[in-house]
């Protein structure tokens, strides 16, 4: 009797014990799961942060370039009204010496330094074409420091104009005082002073 007691326990337990393994391993099965879906989570909010950042960098690169594209452009209008102001004060002082000319005074040094004066215009006014529609390199300006490098050639072109224009006011300022009375002298002046004194040495 005692031994078919002991024969029905170890059946019972034999029968269960499959039961429990099937369990723990169901158990496992679903831990794992859960540790991969936790993991891609973690990977996927990485990813969107990434992500998140690189288009925030994108923009504030996007609008250093505006910025510095609006700046330039600036500058190369202002650089252009002053050439054109260069050339139309140059155009009035040569209205000017033909006026004053007409009235026999003596002109000729203006005349040389107006020559001199629009040679000069014509340096700033090709130095302010060649920076006329900058735009700075998509492809390669992807960092703040890329736009800084593309930046310096410009840079330098509008320094050559600004400088081209300077020159150029300063020579019509030399032109405009050559005009000034006391800085030239009568034709009909200088006649009669030669006239008188051929008269007195032939006396």
């Amino acid at each position: 009797m005692k031994n078919k007691s002991l024969l029905f326990v170890i059946i019972c337990t034999l029968s269960i014990l499959p039961m429990f393994s099937f369990a723990d391993t169901a158990t496992s099965s679903a831990n794992k799961q859960d540790r991969n879906t936790i993991k891609g989570q973690i990977e996927a909010q990485k990813e969107s942060l990434k992500n998140s950042i690189e288009e925030r960098r994108q923009n504030a690169i996007e609008k250093i370039k505006e910025r510095v594209e609006q700046f330039v452009e600036t500058l190369i209008e202002r650089y252009d009204a002053a050439d054109n102001r260069l050339i139309r004060l140059a155009d009035r002082i040569d209205s000017r010496i033909a006026k004053m000319e007409a009235k026999n005074t003596d002109v000729s040094r203006a005349k040389t330094l107006l020559a001199e004066a629009r040679v000069k215009i014509g340096i700033a006014t090709t130095t302010v074409a060649a920076i006329d529609g900058f735009t700075i390199d998509t492809s390669l300006a992807s960092t703040t420091a890329a736009i800084k490098e593309s930046f310096e050639a410009t840079k330098k072109r509008l320094q050559t104009a600004k400088d081209a224009i300077k020159s150029a006011h300063a020579a019509l300022v030399d032109t405009v005082n050559s005009l000034k009375p006391g800085s030239n002298r009568l034709k009909s002046s200088e006649d009669d002073s030669k006239a008188a004194s051929s008269s007195e040495t032939n006396d």
